[in-house]
């Protein structure tokens, strides 16, 4: 059972579908979470560039960063000319994504 809700899981598109199936019980939740993170493993696989040697709980802390401040700023008009939290939040993330390295707060 926890292989196919595993497959499942990789056929959800959108964050908040994984988040909702995540909740439906707790077969669900270990076919996410379960298996020392290995589907935040291949989920960022899929959605960004990987570097080898990090582990899957910091790639699934990355992955949902990423994914929550890319988000917010689709519908930033950067009025504030990245000086507003949100705005600044999504210009770390993207400055990241250039680099090719994980977040970091200083960057």
């Amino acid at each position: 059972m926890s292989q196919l809700n595993k497959m499942v899981a990789h056929l959800l598109e959108t964050d908040k579908d994984i988040a909702s199936f995540s909740a439906i019980c707790r077969s669900t939740h270990d076919a996410i979470d379960g298996d020392l993170f290995s589907f935040w493993r291949t989920k960022f696989r899929e959605t960004y560039a990987f570097k080898e040697g990090r582990p899957n709980l910091q790639l699934r802390k990355e992955y949902q960063y990423r994914s929550k401040n890319l988000g917010r700023g689709v519908g930033l008009d950067f009025s504030r000319l990245g000086r507003g939290n949100s705005e600044m939040r999504v210009m770390k993330v993207l400055r990241a994504l250039i680099k090719g390295r994980c977040h970091d707060a200083n960057a």
